[in-house]
């Protein structure tokens, strides 16, 4: 019966050995990601991989920046600023006769506006327009007396210029 017990007692050391061997070499790699078994990556791999990968992006996140920032981006668009109103919403009652000189009426009518006037010394300083408007913006009364005075006009920088 001894002789039973020994084979036995072998066989047990063998099964044992190689048991704690099979467990030995399964860990030698680290622990497996018990979620994902089938790509036999460990959980040391996994991580690398994920820090890389994040390292990656930013790396090329950085570049892509770096050349957005680089070239500018067009506005396809352009507009442009409205011409300014000549004396905002001022509104006037103005009549000129054909005895009051052009000049005066164009100086006095700046005054009353609050607006720089700069008169040319070519605009003809004599008589000969008739105008009655009564609670009209500025800009209409001023372009009916250029109109009829046969003047051209500029507003810059807030100033009127015949």
């Amino acid at each position: 019966m001894l002789n039973i017990f020994q084979i036995h007692k072998t066989s047990f050391c063998k099964i044992l050995l190689f048991f704690a061997l099979l467990v030995a070499f399964s860990c030698s790699k680290g622990k497996i990601d018990p979620f994902d078994t089938k790509s036999g990556l460990s959980i040391s791999d996994i991580e690398k991989s994920i820090i890389k990968d994040k390292k990656d992006n930013k790396t090329k996140e950085l570049s892509n920046q770096q050349i957005q920032s680089a070239i500018p981006k067009l506005n396809k668009t352009i507009i442009t600023p409205p011409p300014p109103i000549i004396g905002g919403d001022i509104m006037m009652s103005v009549y000129i006769n054909s005895a009051n000189p052009i000049v005066d009426a164009l100086v006095d009518i700046g005054r009353a506006a609050n607006i720089d006037v700069d008169i040319d010394s070519a605009v003809n300083n004599s008589g000969g327009v008739i105008i009655n408007a009564n609670n009209r913006p500025l800009k209409e009364i001023i372009d009916r007396i250029c109109a009829q005075a046969n003047l051209r006009y500029s507003y810059k920088n807030k100033v009127l210029f015949f």
